[in-house]
């Protein structure tokens, strides 16, 4: 006793700390609310902590599994209780939406130190597998799970998700190798209704009360009783209306004639016998008989109706009338042996089957006082889903085979499959089992029904057979029917039925064999045309698809995620042949190869040559597997003239490779740009080789105010070099800065000086743009020196400026400014015109950057003699030692003083 007190409290303990968490586990042993040892264990415990414990502890016991009202007529049966919410499951013929996407970004964060991540773009082959990936991607995005539960997907196969919730189906999906890296999204489309048990639909909205209407014409056959009114009209020598009611002794008392029994009569018989009595008895009087207000009755409906009881009616009412009032029948009732009773007897029933597909009322009796209505339970039952016209849970009563349960059901629809349908039964030991019907033979439509039977009804499959698929830049794609003998120049007879920019030379033929995979061939449309039933008219075959390409896309990449699917089914048997173009094509790649295929085949396919193209030869390699051992090169010589001429019909083996050369020195145009003091500025188209010299003079020259020793030289290549430059020293200046949060002691004794400053120049340099100049002495160019002299690139930029009069001086002085040049004047002179070197300037590292751009290093203070010309820049950068002993500082300081000089320079001269 004592040891449970210690668990339950231990479980109490545990249960007070975590009481919310799904993976709580249950309660030790058989706890419950009554348990003394609960009892004693939260006695101390506040009043609102016991609350707690005790819903807990009511949660927790509740049934794994409980028992809910079976909607389709079996009765109650166990329904398993969600572990932790109500999150649906698949199961076997749910309709599922897959969506697959690319992540937002294929870029990878190269790690640094925080919070500086850089991005890097994926790579060539990175992005030829995205792509590889992307065209794998399934056309569809709806899927059934197959009637075991499992998802069945193209490149993929199966993949069971039976049990599964959406994002447990997204997972799984997911790690399938072939979607790594994609978002998967799965969700279910309730696109088909449960099956349900037919016909209670009718008391759906039954009404409460029945009131049928009152000017309907009384049927001959109807009995009177107490209660009833007879309406009389006299006519002739009279002219006399009587409403009259049947008393409670069954008796019509009439003025005139005396009282009439009338109970238990028909109302034709009354009619007959009252017009006898009024010519009899009033000489010269004729009667009009009719029936006024009728009398309510009071009927029993009992047995499995939604509100069994005794019920006041209509006396016309009749027993669906009856059931209607009551609620209708419930789910688990019989709807097709409703018992009529009266005085303990039966009289008849009612089969409501006949009333809903028949429109049978002619068992409907009419009811009668006391009579009573007996709904026995349901006793066999079979399903039927699917391709059918009314899918439900029927009742069986004389049917005894699927064929007769088709009957109930409306018989097939048009889309559905006889030889397929399946017949799922509950054998003795419990078990399930499946039983494949083929409706289409009396054999399958003979086969006996049991309790519980649910046969299913397949659809066709999707597709569609003896057709032939066109798609691509046609003016009319989809599905044509196939005959026989049926060729490519049968599908496409005139090229009018292309797309204006389609490429009638190259078509792509797609097919799948289910004994050997996808095969591919190509063909030209151009030739099947001109000769019609020849070799290049390729004969086609049912399921064949016929792919026209546009001339401007880059087919060879479509074609790629086909070439890996013909590859997945190659053996050494049967291979998976190809062939590939390099070079100077408009769509470089790998192409299906096909029998007696050529070099202008090829050509074709990768929509021919460029008009960079070196037409004297190309180069043909071939790879020969010598005895299944070893597998050797050969090479040989192909003269395109003759190929595009039509004069060589070189046959391609599989796996050759062509390679397509380029025009010797054939290079994209390229211009460079001249501004400023020349004659004449622009933008000038360079041959290989060409010098700055040459330029220069189809510039005409420079003008008289031209500063040839501030010329300004821009190079892209360069440009991007010190750019790299700079991203790699920002990265450096990241990490470093994040070592001065640290306090290492190799960093200096400011360290808050140190990361203020080094904050600064972060900012500076996240900034810094590269301007890619070059130091270029043009003096030395219009001199005619060679060695001096620049071999000129496409993009180059020269900007000549006019001569300055100014020298700058900045960085840590105390008045930063320009001043007039004086050829007399030092680097020190310049200095101390704009107020000396601050306490943070460092004077031993004072340089010049000169007007070409080159710079003069720092010498001894007051001891070097640093020429200074116009144009010049004076520069006293920061004393980084004072703050950090870090180097970075100094060489950081000291890019961002020349960028901003070089900047300068070009914003004065109206580059930037």
């Amino acid at each position: 006793m004592r040891r449970r007190t210690s668990v339950h409290r231990a479980w109490i303990a545990a249960a007070l700390c975590a009481p919310y968490a799904l993976s709580f586990g249950a309660p030790p042993g058989n706890v419950s609310l009554s348990d003394p040892e609960v009892v004693q264990a939260i006695a101390p415990l506040p009043t609102a902590t016991q609350d707690l414990i005790r819903r807990l502890l009511s949660e927790r016991q509740k049934p794994v599994d409980t028992v809910e009202r079976d909607e389709t007529g079996d009765g109650a049966r166990p329904v398993p209780r969600a572990e932790t919410d109500d999150t649906a499951r698949f199961k076997a013929g749910d309709t599922l939406l897959i969506r697959f996407a690319p992540v937002e970004s294929d870029a990878k964060e190269v790690p640094t130190a925080p919070p500086f991540p850089k991005v890097v773009e994926p790579s060539r082959e990175e992005k030829e597998r995205l792509e590889l990936r992307k065209a794998r991607l399934p056309k569809q995005q709806t899927f059934v799970l197959d009637l075991n539960g499992v998802l069945t997907l193209p490149h993929v196969g199966r993949i069971p998700l039976a049990g599964l919730s959406e994002d447990e189906a997204a997972e799984r999906i997911a790690a399938e190798p072939e979607f790594e890296g994609l978002e998967v999204r799965v969700r279910y489309l309730p696109v088909e209704r449960e099956l349900r048990p037919f016909g209670y639909e009718l008391f759906s909205r039954a009404p409460k009360t029945f009131a049928p209407a009152t000017d309907i014409p009384v049927p001959a056959d109807y009995v009177l009783g107490p209660g009833d009114t007879v309406v009389v009209q006299l006519y002739g020598k009279d002219n006399i209306e009587h409403t009259l009611s049947v008393t409670r002794e069954g008796v019509l008392l009439f003025p005139g004639i005396g009282p009439i029994t009338v109970a238990g009569k028909k109302f034709s018989r009354l009619q007959s016998e009252l017009q006898a009595r009024v010519q009899r008895q009033l000489i010269g009087t004729r009667a009009a008989v009719s029936l006024g207000r009728l009398r309510s009755i009071r009927v029993f409906v009992l047995g499995d109706v939604e509100q069994p009881g005794s019920y006041t009616v209509s006396s016309l009412a009749t027993l669906t009338n009856a059931l209607l009032v009551s609620g209708g029948v419930r789910p688990h009732g019989s709807l097709r042996d409703v018992q009529h009773r009266r005085g303990g007897q039966l009289v008849g029933t009612l089969d409501l089957y006949d009333l809903l597909l028949h429109g049978d009322t002619s068992r409907d009796a009419r009811l009668l006082p006391g009579d009573v209505i007996f709904v026995p339970p349901l006793k066999r039952t079979v399903g039927i889903s699917g391709r059918v016209r009314r899918p439900a849970i029927y009742e069986i009563k004389g049917e005894r085979t699927v064929g007769e349960l088709i009957a109930l059901a409306g018989g097939l629809l048009p889309d559905a499959d006889p030889q397929s349908a399946q017949l799922e039964r509950i054998a003795a030991q419990g078990a399930r089992r499946r039983v494949t019907l083929d409706l289409s033979a009396s054999v399958g439509r003979q086969e006996a029904l049991e309790n519980g039977d649910v046969v299913r009804v397949l659809p066709v499959l999707d597709r569609i057979d003896n057709t032939v698929t066109l798609t691509g830049y046609v003016e009319r794609s989809g599905a044509y029917a196939w005959h026989t003998g049926m060729r490519l120049s049968d599908l496409l007879p005139t090229l009018s039925l292309l797309q204006p920019e389609a490429d009638p030379r190259f078509v792509l033929i797609v097919r799948e064999d289910p004994a050997n995979g996808t095969q591919l061939r190509g063909a030209s449309l151009a030739e099947a045309l001109a000769h019609p039933g020849g070799e290049a008219d390729v004969m086609l075959a049912p399921g064949d698809e016929v792919v026209v390409f546009d001339r401007r896309e880059d087919r060879a990449a479509l074609i790629r995620p086909l070439l890996e699917r013909a590859r997945a089914s190659a053996t050494p048997e049967r291979p998976s042949p190809e062939v590939g173009i390099e070079g100077s094509v408009h769509h470089a790649g790998r192409y299906p190869w096909s029998p007696g295929m050529s070099v202008r085949d090829l050509l074709n396919a990768a929509g021919g040559l460029t008009d960079r193209a070196h037409l004297l030869e190309a180069e043909l390699t071939r790879y020969v597997l010598l005895e299944g051992q070893a597998r050797e090169q050969s090479r040989r010589v192909v003269d395109l003239r003759r190929v595009h001429a039509g004069n060589e019909a070189l046959r391609l083996e599989p796996y050759d490779r062509l390679v397509v050369r380029r025009v010797p020195r054939w290079q994209e145009e390229g211009a460079v740009e001249i501004l400023g003091e020349v004659k004449f500025p622009g933008k000038y188209p360079i041959a290989p080789g060409e010098r700055l010299s040459s330029v220069l003079r189809r510039a005409g020259g420079l003008t008289e105010m031209a500063y040839a020793r501030a010329a300004v030289f821009l190079r892209e290549s360069v440009r991007a070099r010190e750019q790299e430059y700079l991203e790699r020293l920002t990265s450096q200046l990241e990490r470093d800065l994040a070592l001065v949060s640290q306090g290492g002691p190799e960093i200096g004794v400011r360290k808050e000086a140190a990361l203020a400053e080094g904050q600064a120049l972060l900012r500076q340099m996240r900034g810094a743009k590269a301007t890619g100049r070059m130091v270029v002495k043009l003096e030395e160019v219009l001199n005619a020196r060679d060695d001096y002299d620049v071999v000129m690139q496409p993009g180059d930029r020269l900007v000549v400026p006019q001569r300055p009069d100014e020298v700058t001086v900045i960085g840590e002085v105390y008045h930063p400014t320009s001043h007039i040049h004086v050829d007399r004047y030092t680097r020190d002179s310049y200095v101390k015109l704009s107020g000396g070197v601050t306490e943070r300037g460092n004077r031993r590292a004072a340089y010049v950057v000169h007007a070409d751009g080159s710079v003069s290093p720092p010498g001894g203070w007051f001891g070097g003699d640093v020429a200074v010309g116009p144009g010049d820049t004076v520069i006293v950068p920061l004393k980084v030692d004072r703050i950090s002993s870090l180097k970075i500082f100094t060489d950081v300081s000291t890019i961002l003083f020349q960028l901003a000089v070089t900047a300068a320079a070009l914003d004065s001269i109206g580059i930037l």
